[in-house]
């Protein structure tokens, strides 16, 4: 039997290995179909890629000559550039319209090198796809494939480089043109930055330096030179610029999307049932049709230029007056759009310095006029005192400042109308949107003045001025980010906080504590995360905050120790779930509802519903009750004392009745009445009931103390006091009603004799011969 069993083991450890010898082979042969297949589909993605390269090299003929003429368009436009800026008047609107130029100049090459850097892109991806290729390639020189394989792959290889060279060409040429689009552009940059320089300059000597007023001979014959050289300047100026202005593209993308928002404004106001008078809609009309054309005078190259601008920018500021219009006074806002229109009309004209100081002295007064017949005196005399300003040398900047006035004027207008509305929405919109709103239009109005004034060049300028505090490098630009980040976080976390207190997760809602620790989380990431943020704005290294932990440490030994005590009990409280938003907590006599859990303290309103501020490190260090650690359910005791003798199911069965009719008292879990003790007075009973709101425990337990009294004197269940002797007796025992019949029968006895008196001093009366007068009752 030993042999024959070691014969069995013996098979049966073969099987196996035949079996992976079976299957090994035939793995091999399937992989090797499928290597083949590979290698087959290398070759017809090579063959794809070279018929892309192909399309390429076809294109690229086109494409240079495109870019070839593109690059002699702009070149003959920057010399007559060079030309206007030499012919025209130096002042800061000529000076902003030819800057506009250059940017048209500078989006104009972009926009035609944009198929040139596409088939470049197009390349380069090639390209790194046949660097896979070269890997395969290379992994077959190191691995013994056999010599199908090598004879497979040697094909392919040969085709990719070939494809390699002439991709290397084609992109050669692509580059070179680029590299002439991108010289080209450097050239309009550097004109661009001089101009930029100059623009500030006569900027400054323009607005801010006085100029002789015509009140003498030498100040009448600037006057009149300036006037003739003005009219020679802007007749050489301005057909230049309207020519090169694309105006059927101008027209054709403006009215489209013109149309188009006006449709969808309408259809808005019409679902939302917003009435739309006749003030209302033509406002809104004016205001479409100025803003839409003038962002699309900026998408458009050479399309933009300052007096197109600012007729456009009158027309949507004269919407936003016919809709703000009864905001205001009848007729001043119209009164300052006047004015403004006046000075759009000089600017767009290029109007010197001189002629407009002798101009507008006129226009002011002839303001302070109508606005002393408008009833308002102190605006009147505001713009008298310009004029004299104007007069006297100063006529650009009293029209900046007047253009700023009414600026400010709409955006004041804006934002009243914006708090009225917020207003209607809630107060959560009035109190967090609201000062997000207020912060988005002073730096809006900001930005506004300095663009409509001096153009972007200006605003960049202005808001990049740094004030050098030591590290801190302090900037417009950085502040108003910083003011309207603020403001951004209170809301964002606003939002989220609802959200959490709304936010559900399988169907079921979040709890309340949950979401109250995440959103309080929350809050202190994004609230660092707007310190770091502020801290790198201000160019304050974050290094220094090594220096900040340093003295933050010596402050813990010193003087901060429970103000860090306080914020790691904080943390504790918040993440430990000890304490939870929601629970109600007795600390000591006080009992209230946590509100907040923050990490400095934790609120509580308590019972007469004040706000009680605990510091967190008093709950780590003290005993607090939580009622409603794990159940917001609350347990009131009630107790009763009896008098000896009393028959305890009777009192039981009273207990719960008035417990069970309580609408407060809950039904699960039920009512229950214990029998504590024998005491001193009596037998002493505890009523336990359950209530959800911890805020109703007082008036629970006052309804259900006067209705045990009311049931115990009915059904004659004498109370157990301390002073028994005193004269306590229920209404409902047998010395009450005794009492209470003697003194129903002294009654009685007093309304008998009053009428038995009158009778008897009748009779005595009549004895004695007197003559007797007897009143009835009801005249007494």
């Amino acid at each position: 039997m030993a042999p024959l069993t070691a014969l069995l083991l013996i098979l049966c450890l073969l099987q196996p290995c035949g079996a992976w010898a079976q299957n090994s082979d035939g793995a091999r042969e399937i992989s090797g179909r499928a290597w083949q297949e590979v290698l087959v589909g290398i070759g017809q993605d090579v063959e794809r890629r070279a018929a892309r390269v192909e399309d390429v090299r076809q294109a690229l003929p086109k494409l240079t000559a495109d870019i070839q003429a593109a690059l002699s368009e702009a070149d003959n436009r920057l010399t007559q550039l060079f030309i206007l800026r030499g012919v025209s008047g130096q002042t800061p609107w000529t000076l902003r319209t030819l800057r506009g130029q250059y940017v048209g100049l500078d989006a104009y090459l972009h926009l035609k090198a944009q198929n040139l850097v596409q088939a470049r892109n197009h390349l380069e991806k090639i390209k790194s796809e046949n660097a896979t290729l070269h890997s395969i390639r290379h992994k077959s020189n190191d691995v013994a494939y056999d010599d199908v394989t090598v004879d497979t792959l040697t094909g392919p290889a040969r085709r990719l480089e070939s494809l390699k060279a002439e991709v290397e060409g084609l992109k050669a040429a692509i580059d070179a043109n680029l590299d002439l689009v991108d010289k080209f552009k450097q050239q309009v940059a550097q004109a661009a930055e001089v101009l930029k320089g100059d623009y500030i300059r006569h900027f400054r000597g323009y607005f801010f330096m006085r100029t002789t007023p015509a009140v003498n001979t030498f100040g009448l014959n600037q006057l009149l030179s300036s006037t003739s050289d003005w009219f020679g300047d802007i007749q050489r100026f301005l057909p230049p610029v309207f020519s090169w202005t694309p105006w059927p593209t101008l027209g054709w993308v403006g009215m489209s999307v013109f149309l188009a928002l006006c449709g969808a404004g309408f259809f808005a106001a019409r679902r939302r049932g917003v009435p739309l008078g006749m003030r209302l809609g033509a406002g809104w009309l004016l205001l479409n049709f100025g803003v839409v054309f003038y962002l699309t005078s900026l998408g458009i190259p050479f399309a933009a230029s300052h007096p197109l601008d600012l007729l456009l920018v009158a027309v949507a500021c004269a919407g936003v007056v016919v809709i703000l219009e009864s905001s205001f006074s009848k007729g001043r806002l119209w009164l300052f759009f006047q004015v403004f229109a006046l000075g759009i009309l000089a600017e767009a004209v290029s109007l010197p310095v001189e002629p407009l100081c002798a101009s507008w002295p006129l226009v002011m007064g002839w303001g302070a006029w109508r606005l002393r017949r408008l009833g308002a005196p102190w605006q009147a005399g505001m713009f008298l005192s310009m004029a004299f300003l104007a007069l006297f040398g100063f006529g650009p900047l009293v029209m900046v400042f007047v253009q700023a006035w009414f600026l400010l004027l709409l955006t004041l207008g804006i934002l009243r109308s914006l708090r009225e509305l917020m207003a209607q929405a809630g107060s959560a919109w009035l109190r967090f949107v609201h000062p997000l709103s207020v912060a988005l239009l002073a730096v809006g109005y900001l930005a506004w003045v300095m663009i409509f004034i001096g153009g972007p060049s200006l605003m960049e300028h202005v808001f990049s001025l740094e004030l050098d505090l030591g590290k801190v490098k302090l900037s417009l630009d950085a502040l108003a980010t910083m003011i309207v980040l603020f403001f951004l976080v209170r809301l964002i976390l606003t939002w989220l906080a609802a959200f959490m207190d709304k936010a559900s997760l399988g169907g079921k809602p979040f709890d309340p504590a949950l979401g109250h620790t995440l959103a309080a989380g929350c809050s202190y990431l994004i609230w660092s995360g707007y310190v770091l943020v502020a801290l790198h704005m201000l160019g304050v290294s974050l290094s220094a905050l090594t220096w900040i932990a340093s003295g933050l440490s010596v402050g813990v030994g010193f003087g901060l120790k429970d103000i860090i005590n306080n914020f790691v009990s904080g943390l504790i409280i918040l993440f430990g779930g000890a304490i939870k938003k929601g629970d109600v907590i007795q600390s000591g006599k006080l009992m209230g509802e946590v509100v907040t859990v923050s990490v400095r303290n934790t609120t509580v309103r308590t019972m007469d519903n004040s706000m009680l501020i605990i510091p967190n490190s008093s709950f780590l260090k003290g005993e607090i009750i939580n009622w409603s650690y794990q159940d917001k359910r609350i347990r009131l005791t009630i107790p009763v004392s009896v008098i000896p003798g009393t028959k305890l199911k009777k009192v039981r069965k009273l207990l719960l009745g008035v417990a069970k009719e309580h609408s407060l008292v809950l039904k699960d879990p039920a009512p229950t009445v214990l029998l504590r003790q024998f005491g001193k007075l009596g037998l002493e009973f505890e009523l336990y009931v359950w209530i959800e709101d911890f805020r109703d425990k007082f008036k629970v337990e006052s309804d259900m103390a006067t209705t045990i009294d009311q049931v115990l004197q009915e059904n004659r269940v004498t109370l157990a006091f301390q002073s028994a002797k005193v004269k306590y007796k229920p209404k409902g025992s047998e010395d009450a009603q005794a009492q209470e019949a003697r003194e129903a029968l002294r009654q009685k006895r007093h309304q008998v004799l009053g009428l038995v008196r009158p009778l008897r001093r009748v009779h005595q009366r009549a004895r004695w011969g007197v003559p007797a007068m007897v009143s009835r009752p009801e005249e007494r």
